[in-house]
Formats: C-alpha cells, structure tokens, sequence
C-alpha cells in the first residue's frame, strides 16, 4: 500500500521548468565567478512587495523570488541579471517594484 501512495505521489508532480533551471545556473555562474561562498535559490513565486522578483539576504540561505509572468517575459533573464547584482553586491534585502 506505502508503494503505491508513493508512486502515486511521483506521477502527481511536474517536471521541472527549464526556465527557472536556467535562471538557477545564471545563479551558479555568478556565484562561481564572485567567489562567492553560496548561490541564492531561485524561488518562483509572488514577491512580497508583488514585484516582478526580489533578492533575499538570509545568509546562507540567500534567495531570489521571481513572479511566475516574469518567467514567460522576453525580459527573464534581465530581471534575473537585475537581481543577481543585488546579491553580488551584497545588498542585503531587495524588493524592485518592476
């Protein structure tokens, strides 16, 4: 019976969404290329300020949240760039209303 609860959970989740994969390895890159200690997540889901995305310093656990639309904008990987400064820079909490 566990067996199968299990598999049935397995086939209810979504693969993941190679946009936000690539905006996790512009995450990697830059953090590799800073020497930086670690690489903010990269979160999809509504900021708190219900901006297009937001960087989060929480130490080690440092994030990046980005509203769903902006993955189906042209302009993805400009946020995400946008966002990326903000943590190689060590702004510690950034919410852009854009």
């Amino acid at each position: 019976m566990l067996a199968l609860t299990l598999a049935a959970c397995a086939t209810l989740s979504s693969p993941p969404d190679p946009r936000v994969a690539e905006l996790q390895a512009m995450a990697d890159a830059a953090a590799k290329a800073y020497k930086k200690w670690f690489t903010p997540r990269v979160i999809i889901e509504v900021p708190t300020s219900g901006a297009g995305a937001s960087y989060l310093y929480q130490g080690m656990y440092d994030r990046i949240s980005v509203h769903p639309n902006v993955l189906k904008s042209p302009n993805a990987r400009a946020v995400m760039a946008h966002e990326l400064g903000h943590y190689v820079l060590g702004h510690p909490n950034y919410d852009d209303a854009h």
